[in-house]
């Protein structure tokens, strides 16, 4: 027993500071915002997407956080709670990435905060669902984003980086997967 009581508190304890570590992302998401709006970099009807993006994902962000503070949950809740915090960053970074103008955007290596989660989850092949979401989600924000500004780019570079980028975030999996992984010593 000792050992699922030691697991109940590392899971939530990761959940509560996965949580503080997003309120530091959204706090310089907003300064970015400001800078951007400030220096007239995005439109006001982009900064108003933001603001929008930002409140709701702040709010859900509070959710988890207030429910992570609770104590004496089973192992289940805490998961499910890290499993949407992956899920929040993933669409937190997407959006991010559209309204960075989708392939130009440099919001891609964000994608990296969800697949660094999913170490925490100590499930291998999470590492790897979370890779495939990163992609996909990658892939909508930067299509959908093209469909909209056809004139923005070729299709070609469009596709280069589509690959490379989802490539990354394999490779990024695996190297965290071989970097948390009990090494044998021979």
């Amino acid at each position: 027993m000792p050992q699922k009581s030691t697991l109940l508190k590392r899971l939530q304890a990761s959940s509560v500071r996965f949580a503080l570590v997003r309120y530091v992302v959204l706090g310089l998401f907003i300064l970015n915002t400001v800078a951007d709006r400030a220096w007239n970099l995005i439109p006001t009807d982009t900064a108003m997407n933001r603001w929008l993006a930002l409140g709701i994902i702040g709010l859900l962000n509070s959710m988890v956080w207030f429910l992570s503070r609770k104590s004496g949950k089973s192992e289940f809740f805490y998961r499910g709670l890290l499993y949407g915090q992956i899920i929040l960053d993933i669409i937190f970074v997407s959006l991010l990435v559209f309204s960075q103008r989708g392939i130009a955007s440099r919001g891609v290596a964000l994608y990296a905060l969800p697949i660094i989660e999913a170490v925490v989850l100590v499930r291998r092949g999470l590492l790897y669902v979370t890779a495939a979401l990163c992609t996909g989600a990658y892939t909508a924000a930067v299509m959908y984003y093209q469909s909209l500004h056809p004139s923005e780019g070729y299709k070609i570079e469009l596709y280069g980086a589509l690959l490379f980028y989802s490539a990354m975030f394999f490779v990024a999996a695996i190297l965290l997967q071989l970097v948390t992984r009990p090494q044998k010593i021979t």
